[in-house]
């Protein structure tokens, strides 16, 4: 039997960041933002939504907010203009230096440019599936993360 959303929780994570992982979203599709939010609060992730692959880069650059993880919509054509905005965001964050730990791109679409350090994960994404594999893959770059973070002096 599958284990249920409630069963999967950060704690591990949240002892070696010394606070909660925080989790950026972007997706044009509010719904599916809305959706993730709900059930990464509920294992006890600090989330944040944004529908622009734009925005999220000047959150990210300018005003230099830090993130665990980003999970972005590979096509953000809608919000941003950008037909490959996911990939964009991870390119820019790249080019800085200040790539989050954990970058995951989902899409509706199959065989698309993302590198293999990259995880992909195919629309529809299940919340279970989402949520288990964020913590299984957030568990294993904590000392990343921990420098990423303690690299944004705004961020401690």
């Amino acid at each position: 039997m599958k284990p249920k959303l409630r069963d999967i929780h950060v704690g591990d994570i949240v002892a070696q960041l010394n606070r909660q992982p925080r989790i950026l979203f972007v997706d044009d599709e509010e719904d599916i933002t809305e959706m993730f939010e709900t059930a990464f609060v509920v294992v006890g992730y600090e989330v944040v939504r944004e529908k622009c692959t734009n925005a999220a880069g000047a959150r990210i650059l300018t005003a230099r907010e830090a993130y665990d993880v980003i999970v972005s919509d590979f096509n953000n054509k809608e919000a941003s203009g950008d037909h490959e905005g996911g990939m964009t965001l991870y390119r820019k964050l790249q080019r800085e230096s200040i790539a989050p730990p954990l970058y995951v791109v989902i899409s509706g679409q199959d065989n698309l440019p993302i590198p293999q350090e990259v995880p992909f994960m195919r629309k529809p994404v299940g919340l279970y599936d989402l949520a288990h594999r964020v913590t299984t893959e957030l568990r294993g770059r904590l000392a990343p993360a921990a420098e990423y973070v303690s690299q944004i002096p705004e961020a401690k």
